[in-house]
């Protein structure tokens, strides 16, 4: 939406804004009064935006089925239950496996007894398959391609369900330490500092050009020590702070780390668990166009995850890295702080606004814990008139843009993460 805002009608975004309320609403797990409520709001905005269409020509009108199906959510829910993502379209995908591949195989003449003998067929297939399987006579490779992996361990998979129990969720590092450090100045661009553990944190800073590393490391001991403490941090002294120093070892860095959430909305496990993966590093080959990746993160405001934008904040993670202090090991991430434009969200796309803290002409930097860590975070930027060159990619988006959309329709527990 924050791409065609301002070349289209705010009608055709509040249309779009309402449609993907009532997609989300309508997908949550569990559904009271409250939500079926919000549910009739987002269809009437819906009803009364999309009319934009019909002002502009596009179309004559809206004799769609699923569209008019919308209207019957509501009753459906109270009759039947929550639907929880229920594809609208299940019986044409099942019409597929269950009546157009019989006939193919049948001899397509009177083929209904053939097909019928083919079904009962596949389901003995299908029963025995299962059977092999939960008497270890063969592997649930369907398992092993749709789970993700375990928490922690290194997989190429971004992101999907999880296949354990309901837990709390957790975010931890790779298992992998990093054999690559982002080059400082004093290197060519091909060469890289190889090395897993770093003698100091002095050195680490260098090595990712953050020198005033050691202080922020020092104010988050200092957090770790009194977690009740209303200071701020900049308003912090280092006198203040815990000694670090010789007492700090063992420095390591990572490329990414992995969270864990309960997310029964989104595609997910048979616990409602869900993980993805979060990547800080100078140079990331996987993508369309090579470049640097510093992926966005939600980090709970309080320690404690609580839901709505009020208890959250918005941060750009720079480096992960783990050392040990006092024989106790402390997991952390270097990040920079986003902070809201404003407390209420847009009124047109329902995103809200922010923009990078700036504290004396520099980025408010802060080293954070990773159980703060919540999930990933998608931002949109947001585009004025200005025209942009064609060398620019989504690479240095994080970099050139001014303000952006925190955009929590990326998928159902972002919704209700933000809601």
């Amino acid at each position: 939406m924050s791409a065609i805002e301002g070349f289209v009608p705010k009608e055709v975004i509040q249309t779009f804004r309402a449609f993907l309320e009532f997609y989300y609403l309508v997908r949550r797990n569990v559904l009271d009064e409250d939500d079926l409520v919000e549910i009739q709001d987002a269809l009437n905005r819906f009803h009364a935006a999309r009319s934009v269409f019909q002002k502009l020509g596009v179309r004559d009108g809206f004799s769609l089925p699923r569209q008019h199906a919308m209207k019957h959510y509501a009753t459906h829910i109270r009759n039947f239950g929550a639907p929880n993502g229920l594809c609208s379209s299940i019986t044409e995908s099942a019409h597929i496996p269950f009546v157009k591949r019989p006939w193919r195989r049948s001899s397509r003449n009177e083929p209904m007894e053939e097909m019928l003998l083919i079904n009962e067929r596949t389901d003995k297939l299908s029963a025995a398959r299962t059977d092999f399987i939960q008497r270890g006579m063969l592997v649930d490779e369907r398992r092993k391609a749709n789970y993700g992996p375990v928490i922690g361990v290194s997989n190429e998979t971004e992101n999907g369900p999880v296949d354990g129990p309901t837990s709390n969720g957790v975010t931890v590092l790779a298992q992998t330490v990093s054999k690559h450090v982002p080059p400082v100045s004093c290197f060519s661009e091909t060469e890289w500092v190889v090395d897993k553990v770093y003698p100091s944190l002095y050195s680490l800073g260098v090595a990712i050009l953050q020198e005033d590393l050691n202080i922020l490391v020092r104010k988050y001991l200092y957090y770790h020590q009194y977690p009740s403490s209303t200071t701020q941090p900049h308003h912090l002294s280092p006198h203040e702070c815990p000694a670090a120093g010789s007492r700090i070892s063992h420095v390591r860095t990572y490329n990414s780390a992995t969270s864990l959430f309960y997310a029964p909305s989104n595609q997910c496990g048979p616990g409602g668990m869900f993980h993805e993966v979060m990547r800080a590093v100078s140079h990331w080959g996987m993508g369309e166009i090579p470049g640097p990746r510093y992926d966005c993160a939600y980090v709970a405001k309080h320690g404690t995850p609580v839901t709505g934008m009020c208890n959250l904040r918005v941060a750009c993670i720079r480096s992960f890295f783990s050392f040990e202090y006092e024989s106790e090991t402390h997991c952390c991430a270097l990040v920079h702080w986003y902070r809201l434009w404003h407390d209420e969200p847009d009124h047109d796309n329902g995103m809200y606004i922010v923009q990078p803290d700036i504290i004396g002409g520099c980025r408010n930097m802060a080293v954070i814990s990773v159980d703060s860590i919540i999930r990933a975070a998608h931002l949109l930027p947001i585009f004025d008139e200005t025209r942009l060159d064609h060398s620019l990619n989504y690479t240095h988006s994080l970099d050139i843009f001014k303000a952006f959309y925190v955009n929590h329709f990326i998928d159902p527990h972002a919704y209700e993460l933000v809601v």
